[in-house]
């Protein structure tokens, strides 16, 4: 497992279990730290995880709505 890969797998971690606990702001910004490192990591999972992470964004961030590209 490559160094992205720990990252993203703690970052998904723990964003998932702060998005149920609780919208706050650090849930938040954990997500999109998550969504900009998987745009930048290519893997076999990219195509599926960026979507997911998305939706996940939208539902805890009202404000902003992030868009692949």
């Amino acid at each position: 497992m490559g160094k992205n890969d720990a990252r993203v797998v703690d970052l998904f971690a723990d964003a998932l279990w702060l998005s149920r606990v609780t919208r706050n702001k650090h849930s938040i910004e954990q997500w999109y730290e998550l969504w900009e490192i998987l745009k930048q990591t290519p893997t076999e999972e990219q195509p599926v995880l960026i979507p997911a992470v998305e939706e996940l964004i939208r539902k805890t961030d009202r404000r902003r709505t992030p868009r692949s590209e």
